[in-house]
């Protein structure tokens, strides 16, 4: 028998909203990969700052949540209701996200978070939204098929979906040709994801243009 002990370190992440303002987002990285903040949710949260899409009076809801980060811009940003979704122990860590940085959502905003397996009936969380908000959730084979009848059973005729998206292999093909079935999709043109990457020092590019890496974004319409 061999006893094994585990460490887990707190990071954390500030992202400024105005001059005396601030989300406080607490990471745990090495606990696992949902457990950090990936640098592509920051291009999108900057992305959704541009607000070229209208989250006003919307019903959003985030997959994959993972620090809830996406989720608490959006009930900033003036959503009526805001459900993050994720799964096991990551609930806690986005319910404590989430009470760390109530006194920033509105009141008028209903913010809830639920455990929801992808794959798996979603009635749990009451859709459909109008607004479905998922980064970096496109990274394993096997999930593409329960990820796309999650997206689409969260959406009705007219739902929108903003998608963060790397390719790390040429088996994503095969999540864009379903995705085609029930998605008219549109990608976010590279120069505005351009001037939203973050200049600071700590975010570095691993590309020449500023992105992290090949990084992309996409606004999908349910049909």
């Amino acid at each position: 028998y061999q006893r094994r002990v585990f460490f887990f370190f707190f990071f954390f992440f500030f992202f400024p909203i105005s001059a005396n303002s601030r989300i406080s987002i607490t990471q745990m990285p090495g606990y696992s990969d949902g457990a950090m903040l990936w640098p592509a949710s920051e291009l999108i949260a900057r992305f959704l700052f541009l607000r070229e899409l209208n989250l006003s009076g919307k019903r959003v809801v985030e997959v994959g949540s993972g620090t809830g980060f996406l989720g608490i811009v959006a009930a900033y940003l003036g959503a009526r209701e805001v459900v993050l979704t994720d799964i096991g122990e990551q609930i806690a860590l986005i319910q404590h996200n989430v009470e760390a940085n109530r006194d920033l959502i509105p009141t008028t905003c209903r913010v809830s978070v639920c455990e929801l397996a992808w794959g798996q009936h979603c009635e749990c969380v009451a859709p459909p939204f109008d607004v479905i908000l998922a980064t970096e959730v496109v990274y394993m084979p096997q999930l593409f098929a329960p990820l796309n009848y999650t997206l689409s059973s969260l959406a009705a005729a007219g739902s929108v979906l903003l998608l963060g998206y790397r390719q790390r292999t040429l088996e994503d093909f095969a999540f864009w040709d379903e995705c085609r079935i029930n998605w008219w999709i549109v990608e976010v043109p590279r120069q505005k994801l351009v001037c939203c990457a973050p200049q600071d020092a700590d975010a570095a590019p691993d590309s020449a243009d500023g992105l992290p890496g090949p990084f992309r974004a996409f606004l999908m319409k349910f049909v």
